[in-house]
């Protein structure tokens, strides 16, 4: 890790503990890159309340700028979750069980609630009561946005719902099925906003944290916001949680190894105390820190910068890291086959002879497109194929 990221992990350790930071942050301190890092991974709002227990003589127009960061956070916040506890009780009078999921579950575990930050709410449903629940919000003045094929974003100003009828994405690994077989009989009662609702049994939350972050990981990446989530559920729930029955879940769900990872990750970054069913007593340093990289160089969404989304998917469902393997990928990317062409070319997929020209298509649209900048562009051509052999090494040991 970089000095700067190091001091941001400082922060957010006391922030989520509600602790004093370690760090000295009187003098010598980039806090445009601290903030721009932060940003990144939406966590900038954890950072005042950290500094605000400091010791140091910290310039106060960094405190007040992050200060500012933190009331527009906790404000925005605020109004989602009573907007997020409108719709459960409408839910609720219409006697449609859901559990909420992610955020709206482990945002009572920080010790400011409202500064642990939420683009959207998810929930999950089950699918005989999908017709409903769309005619609902619909009529709320949502619109339909995203059907995922396991989930629908449903949108109105200022507010995002997705609406999950599964939790399993087995397109990315086969198995997950078994991991919810029984998430409804096992769900347990929990409040947001004050309205009753449900949320997955502690077991089940604990995979479903590491699952999410296994499927992002696998296709692009995650942030360091996740893991503070996870270290939160384990420090506040670990006593109640059936760790040989999580075991047996993720065994089954093909995220054991995956787990396992990022409980070493979470004690490597926050000191986080593995439980000693998970503790296989191997010293994975050398890897672990390749998985910090990672995770700090993706953002939140692991879509930080072209080179680092592109790096993924040329280290992702490899057998080797040799060269040749690299470079296959590589060229597959950049002249995708017709099947993995998206509709925008499709039509090379109805005409193959045309494949050429949704070649030549596919580059112009990375060439120009605003989406990233030069710089993201530049290392995407200089240096993907050279990242992508430690990210090869992160997926084949955390088994993804």
């Amino acid at each position: 890790m970089e000095k700067y990221q190091e001091q941001i992990i400082d922060l957010l350790n006391a922030s989520i503990h509600d602790n004093k930071p370690k760090f000295d942050y009187s003098k010598n301190i980039d806090w445009d890159k601290i903030i721009e890092e932060s940003n990144a991974h939406s966590i900038t709002g954890l950072l005042y309340p950290a500094l605000k227990k400091s010791e140091n003589n910290i310039d106060n127009e960094i405190i007040n700028r992050l200060k500012k960061i933190t009331f527009t956070s906790a404000i925005q916040q605020s109004k989602h979750i009573k907007d997020t506890a409108a719709i459960l009780s409408l839910f609720n009078e219409n006697n449609i069980p859901v559990i909420v999921l992610k955020g709206l579950v482990i945002r009572s575990y920080y010790p400011k609630p409202d500064l642990r930050t939420m683009c959207d709410s998810d929930i999950i449903i089950h699918k005989e009561d999908l017709t409903k629940v769309r005619e609902l919000l619909l009529n709320q003045g949502f619109r339909e946005e995203e059907d995922a094929g396991h989930h629908i974003a449903f949108l109105k100003p200022g507010f995002n719902l997705e609406v999950h009828w599964t939790l399993a994405n087995e397109t990315f690994r086969k198995g997950q099925e078994c991991f919810q077989e029984y998430i409804w009989d096992d769900a347990r009662k929990i409040k947001v906003g004050g309205v009753d609702t449900l949320a997955l049994s502690l077991e089940d939350q604990a995979l479903h944290f590491c699952a999410h972050m296994a499927s992002h990981m696998a296709i692009s990446g995650f942030g360091v916001r996740q893991l503070a989530d996870l270290v939160l559920l384990v420090e506040h729930e670990g006593k109640n949680i059936n760790w040989n029955n999580f075991i047996e879940k993720a065994k089954k769900s093909g995220l054991y190894k995956f787990s396992l990872g990022m409980f070493k990750v979470c004690n490597y970054l926050f000191n986080m105390e593995i439980p000693k069913e998970l503790n296989d007593g191997n010293n994975d340093e050398e890897v672990i820190k390749l998985v910090v990289d990672d995770i700090f160089t993706g953002g939140v969404y692991g879509q930080r910068d072209l080179s680092f989304t592109f790096r993924a998917q040329v280290g992702y469902d490899i057998e080797d890291d040799s060269t040749f393997s690299m470079i296959k990928r590589y060229i597959e990317i950049i002249l995708p086959p017709p099947s993995k062409l998206s509709d925008r070319y499709g039509y090379a997929k109805k005409h193959k002879i045309l494949l050429p020209v949704a070649w030549i298509h596919h580059i112009w649209v990375g060439l120009t497109t605003k989406e990233y900048d030069n710089e993201s562009k530049k290392k995407f051509l200089t240096s993907t194929l050279s990242r992508a052999k430690s990210r090869n090494k992160v997926v084949r040991w955390l088994e993804l």
